[in-house]
């Protein structure tokens, strides 16, 4: 049996039974610790791997550990080969591949209440964490719909970290794998192995899937019909630039698929867009611009008037009412059965204790109350300066023609004396260059006390301002508060349970009155049938601008029916504001899980900021070592003036 080890080298035990499995290896759960899993490969990988897996945890930040799975440490085995990595566990609970939200009929499966608003917000939470993967500069190169997870509260997870693109002091680890329909014109056919991959790549599967989301409706956009019977490969469509929906596509005899959505769906911002992303510039839009622009689409879109299950752009006639109708096909219809309360099937698990929280938050403390040092620039007064040699080196010849001269006067050999005047004057210019102060070496101390000032200069900037330690401080001391008062988190999902819980009660006793021929006056068994065939089948599917909108029925008649579905809500029974025990039981399940998480979260952070610690000291003193390098040489040229 393979022995795996920490860090520390110590035995890391894993469950028997992998969670999951891919084709580089298997994910195992970790015993004794619910919010980590490892990702174990099936053989160590090769050295240049080993190096990444070992790098990923020390670049590790707040923004990314929300947007992606982050590697936490690397998992050795004995001898010291890389074999995997511990990574914090995903809640995939309500969460589905990407792929299951762009194609229609899974999408009413996993994500029944999802009309177009939530399509763009999914999109633009997508975009985001690309950006945020973007600024921190690395590259996903393996953008892949089996990598990519979406809540059903539209918020985004990337899972597979270890197959990004990497680029620390220079040195890239890069990706070699892609997927097809999410590859660029320019990579399209090239072995990926040794491809050094660009943001501006990662930004073409980005728009892919912004796409399959907002137009498309799960089609690429590349699946075109080509009207004179061409056939090209998806790899061909795209190296071509055959964006089917694209503006020029009609010259190259080329239309979307039938039933889809025009590409005028979207604000024209948005399709310019799309035209840059797929088209032959080189550009595309970064994921910060899709970030904003989608942003500002989910902030425009309002409700139908005539179909709550349909959004439109403010001040704009709804797309999708026309588009139902001339393809005859829904593309987003109401909840037929009430909203689902979630009702625990595991014994909830025990919350940290008051204990193991303050012990780690001593620890936080006492890393974050000792900052790395700042230095100081020391006195670099040069000793001797051109004006203190020249004022020097004429008080040497002075003294020197002075005392001479006196001598002269009381001795009979004046030739004599003249002439050892003249050699001492010689010798004088010469140790007033050489011993008093030699420009050259003057020149060498200036070089050296700029690059002392700079070292100097340099340290002091990156330690004014907010350092890593400091940051990861910061996010501890929110996560540790939160910890400390469990009660205000457990008020807060029980009020979102009470209100979840009417909710369903509601809906479970509307949708017990079904419409039928003279439940009000004017609705007879045709119109009946009519407001069938448009998804209107009980009191719970009762909205005005819904119903209006069904061929036949008046606004009187719309009105009517609200106002009798308006009656049977008031007639059931008062809301409750106590909750079943088995709802109970899953907010408390709720409440520990997120405190668990909470407390893995303080441990990853302590772990995290012992690493920047670390870093930080290890950085000064190199720093501290480099100055008194300098000094020292500093020092060995002031003994030569």
């Amino acid at each position: 049996m393979t022995t795996y080890l920490d860090p520390q080298g110590r035995p890391l035990a894993l469950d028997h039974k992998p969670m999951g499995q891919g084709g580089q290896g298997k994910v195992f759960a970790v015993p004794h610790q619910p919010q980590v899993v490892a990702k174990i490969y099936n053989a160590p990988p090769d050295r240049q791997q080993q190096r990444k897996i070992k790098l990923l945890p020390q670049l590790a930040t707040g923004p990314l550990r929300k947007v992606s799975a982050w590697p936490i440490a690397p998992i050795t085995i004995p001898g010291g080969d890389v074999i995997g990595f511990t990574m914090p566990r995903v809640e995939l609970s309500g969460a589905h591949q990407i792929h299951e939200l762009t194609g229609e009929d899974s999408r009413r499966k996993h994500y029944p209440d999802a009309d177009w608003k939530f399509l763009t917000l999914a999109a633009r939470n997508l975009a985001a964490s690309f950006a945020t993967i973007h600024e921190h500069n690395h590259v996903i190169g393996d953008v892949n719909p089996n990598n990519i997870y979406v809540t059903r509260k539209a918020t985004v997870q990337i899972i597979d970290v270890d197959s990004f693109q990497i680029t620390h002091k220079g040195e890239s680890f890069l990706c070699g794998v892609g997927m097809l329909e999410f590859t660029p014109p320019e990579l399209q056919g090239q072995a990926l192995t040794s491809v050094v991959r660009t943001q501006n790549h990662d930004n073409f599967g980005l728009a892919t899937f912004i796409f399959q989301l907002i137009v498309g409706m799960g089609a690429y956009p590349y699946a075109g019909v080509y009207r004179n019977g061409q056939d090209f490969s998806m790899g061909d469509a795209i190296r071509q630039h055959h964006f089917a929906w694209s503006r020029r596509a009609h010259a190259i005899g080329l239309e979307p698929p039938p039933r889809r959505p025009a590409l005028s769906i979207v604000p024209n911002a948005i399709a310019d867009m799309f035209e840059a992303a797929f088209g032959p510039q080189r550009q595309r839009p970064t994921a910060a611009q899709w970030t904003h622009a989608l942003q500002d689409l989910h902030a425009s879109l309002v409700p139908c008037e005539r179909n709550s299950t349909h959004a439109r752009v403010r001040g704009e006639i709804c797309p999708w009412c026309a588009l139902e109708r001339q393809s005859k096909r829904v593309y987003f219809s109401a909840r037929t059965t009430p909203p689902a309360v979630q009702v625990p099937t595991a014994i909830p698990s025990k919350p940290p204790s008051t204990t193991e929280v303050e012990r780690a938050w001593q620890q936080v403390s006492s890393l974050a109350v000792v900052p790395a040092g700042t230095l100081t620039l020391p006195a670099l007064a040069i000793p001797v300066t051109p004006a203190v040699i020249g004022r020097r080196r004429r008080a040497v010849i002075g003294a020197t023609v002075a005392a001479l001269a006196g001598l002269a006067v009381l001795l009979i050999h004046f030739p004599v004396v003249l002439t050892a005047l003249c050699w001492v004057l010689a010798m004088a210019l010469f140790n007033g260059r050489h011993s008093l102060g030699n420009p050259t070496t003057l020149a060498e101390i200036k070089a050296l006390d700029t690059q002392v000032q700079q070292l100097v200069m340099k340290q002091q900037q990156s330690s004014a301002g907010l350092t890593r330690s400091q940051s990861l401080t910061q996010e501890l001391q929110v996560i540790y508060d939160q910890l400390r008062n469990p009660q205000k988190l457990t008020q807060q999902r029980e009020a979102d349970a009470r209100r979840k819980y009417n909710a369903y009660l509601e809906a479970k006793f509307l949708l017990r009155h079904t419409i039928s021929p003279g439940v009000i006056s004017g609705v007879a068994e045709k119109r009946v049938e009519s407001l069938k065939r448009y998804g209107v089948h009980t009191a719970y599917d009762v909205q005005y601008d819904r119903v209006v909108a069904v061929p036949g029925i008046s606004t009187k008649i719309a009105s009517d029916l609200v106002n009798w579905r308006n009656r049977l809500a008031q007639s059931m029974p008062p809301q409750t504001s106590t909750l079943p025990a088995s709802l109970r039981a899953a907010v408390q399940v709720t409440v520990t899980a997120e405190q668990n998480q909470l407390y893995q979260n303080l441990l990853h952070g302590l772990s995290a900021l012992q690493v920047a610690r670390t870093h930080e000291e290890s950085e000064y003193q190199q720093t501290r070592a480099q100055l008194e390098g300098l000094l020292k040489q500093r020092e060995a040229l002031i003994q030569q003036l």
